[in-house]
């Protein structure tokens, strides 16, 4: 963590050393030095909203996926009245089986 901070005041530095100074009179430098600007600008932001956003995820619970559901289910607290499928969609199919006792 100590790591990360000091990336980010070497980068912050970094950036505040590559703006131009402004003129002894207070005039602006050139409009050239806006687009250098914009980038440090976009490159810092980057730099905070990946680094929060992989703290974040290293925060999250590591759940690994489990072949069964009893892992979850405490032992009986669960009990199956019934049973039954109800498919929205079906096909029925019907072909005639011939063979030699069916024939008349």
């Amino acid at each position: 963590m100590k790591k990360l901070f000091a990336f980010l005041l070497t980068l912050l530095l970094s950036a505040v050393a590559a703006f131009p100074a402004y003129a002894t009179d207070g005039t602006q430098a050139a409009a050239d030095d806006t687009l250098l600007k914009i980038i440090v600008c976009l490159v810092i932001g980057l730099a905070v909203g990946l680094t929060v956003t992989l703290l974040m995820k290293r925060s999250m619970s590591t759940v690994r996926k489990q072949k069964r559901a009893d892992v979850y289910v405490e032992k009986d607290s669960f009990s199956l009245t019934e049973s039954r499928d109800i498919f929205l969609y079906s096909t029925v199919t019907r072909v005639r089986v011939n063979n030699s006792n069916n024939r008349k």
